[in-house]
């Protein structure tokens, strides 16, 4: 062990133990029972009842099914926007026409747009998502720890 920590080790061991603050036994106990008493939902899903997790595990497995077969369709086996619109442009629904004309300019302007424009714009988004966790745990740092 340095000398330098040797000497901050002694120095810290022999400081006399502080007290704590009156009252905050009291204030602590008091958060303590008002956790307590929150509804099993606003609790960790720890404590949630048994039936409650199952129920939760079961919908996020049908939304991660759902969202698997929807990309994949969207990838893969999906129609042409130009039917989907001429689809929805059937049915006789109020608005129809002007989803057909949005679902139309953007189906254009998804088959148009090189893929290499896509992957950029991911890329960019997530570039600019690092770099902001970064400054904000940078000013979290600065502006918070050191106090």
């Amino acid at each position: 062990m340095p000398t330098l920590e040797r000497l901050i080790s002694d120095a810290v061991r022999d400081l006399p133990p502080r007290r704590a603050p009156t009252g905050l036994e009291a204030l602590v106990m008091q958060e303590i029972q008002r956790r307590l008493s929150l509804p099993w939902w606003r609790m960790s899903f720890a404590h949630w009842p048994t039936p409650a997790r199952w129920c939760f595990i079961a919908a996020s497995g049908a939304l991660i099914t759902v969202v698997a077969r929807l990309c994949g369709w969207m990838a893969g086996g999906a129609p042409s926007g130009t039917a989907l619109a001429n689809a929805a442009a059937n049915v006789h629904i109020p608005g129809a026409v002007s989803f057909k004309a949005m679902f139309s300019t953007a189906s254009v302007l998804a088959e148009s747009l090189p893929p290499i424009w896509l992957y950029g714009g991911i890329a960019v988004i997530a570039a600019t998502y690092v770099a902001l966790f970064g400054i904000g745990a940078a000013a979290y740092r600065t502006l918070y720890v050191g106090r």
